[in-house]
C-alpha cells in the first residue's frame, strides 16, 4: 500500500485544492491522482476557465464535486463521465452560457445542482 504524507491512498477521502490559481482541466486531468477513494473534491476559488473530457473520471468514488467561484466558460460534453456516485455538483459563480443537462443523467444519486450567478449572461 503506497504512503502520502503519512497516510494511506484509501484513507483519504477528501482533496482540497481551493485558491491554488488552477486555470485549466485538461482532459483526464485527475487520471494521475492517487487518491481514487476520494468522496470529495473541492476546487472552489482558482481561476479555472475549462474543464476537458472525462477530467475527473478516475474520481468515481466523488459523492462532492465543487468548482464553484471560478472563471469556466466551456465543459466538455464528457467531463463529467464517470460521477456516477455524484450526490453534490457546485458550479455557481462562474461564467457558463449552456451547461450540458444530459451529462447529469448518469447521476442518479444527484441530490444538488447549483448553477446560480454565472456571470455574462443566462444559462442554457
Amino acid at each position: 500500500m503506497q504512503q502520502y504524507g503519512g497516510h494511506s491512498v484509501e484513507a483519504i477521502t477528501g482533496v482540497r485544492l481551493d485558491e491554488q490559481a488552477l486555470t485549466e482541466i485538461p482532459a483526464g486531468g485527475f487520471d494521475a491522482c492517487p487518491y481514487t477513494a476520494a468522496t470529495e473534491l473541492w476546487l472552489q476559488d482558482n481561476g479555472i476557465t475549462t474543464v476537458g473530457a472525462r477530467a475527473f473520471a478516475r474520481l468515481a468514488a466523488l459523492k462532492v464535486l465543487d468548482l464553484h467561484a471560478n472563471a469556466i466558460t466551456w465543459m466538455a460534453a464528457t467531463s463529467l463521465d464517470g460521477l456516477t456516485r455524484l450526490e453534490m455538483l457546485y458550479l455557481h459563480t462562474n461564467r457558463l452560457g449552456a451547461f450540458d443537462y444530459g451529462a447529469l443523467a448518469p447521476m442518479a444519486a444527484l441530490r444538488s445542482l447549483y448553477l446560480s450567478s454565472q456571470q455574462g449572461g443566462g444559462l442554457s
